[in-house]
């Protein structure tokens, strides 16, 4: 699987992979919290890499996109000299709530998005050494 990313604002950086040609996935990594993440358990004044808009082509799932997109998001925190990641999921996606912790995020509580009224979601944080 080959990772494009193009080039990016100091805001949001996409990463998009590729199997074969075709883009099979995208992340949005930012370090913009959104106001409702101070229902989660961790200090929102902490500057983070959040990762949203995570999403895999269902035809490309179980092959590691999301795998490799959560781990260049990790490389981008490195590059940017942070030690937190941090990312949202929908409650009743339960790949991702697989995943994260896999991948040694921890749970950090469950919080609703004004944008997304009647949904709940997961959130996960993860410290870099």
């Amino acid at each position: 699987m080959k990772l494009y990313s193009p080039p990016t604002s100091s805001a949001v950086t996409f990463g998009w992979p590729r199997l074969d040609g075709a883009v099979v996935g995208v992340a949005a990594l930012t370090m913009d919290q959104d106001e409702e993440y101070a229902q989660a358990d961790w200090d929102v004044t902490e500057l983070a890499l959040v990762t949203h808009r995570l999403a895999v082509d269902p035809a490309a799932q179980g092959k590691g996109v999301a795998l490799a997109l959560m781990e260049q998001a990790e490389k981008q925190a490195v590059a940017q000299g942070l030690h937190t990641l941090r990312v949202d999921t929908n409650s009743e996606n339960a790949a991702t709530q697989r995943l994260f912790p896999k991948l040694g995020y921890r749970f950090a509580g469950e919080i609703t998005l004004g944008f997304r009224p009647g949904l709940r979601f997961f959130c996960y944080e993860k410290r870099l050494s």
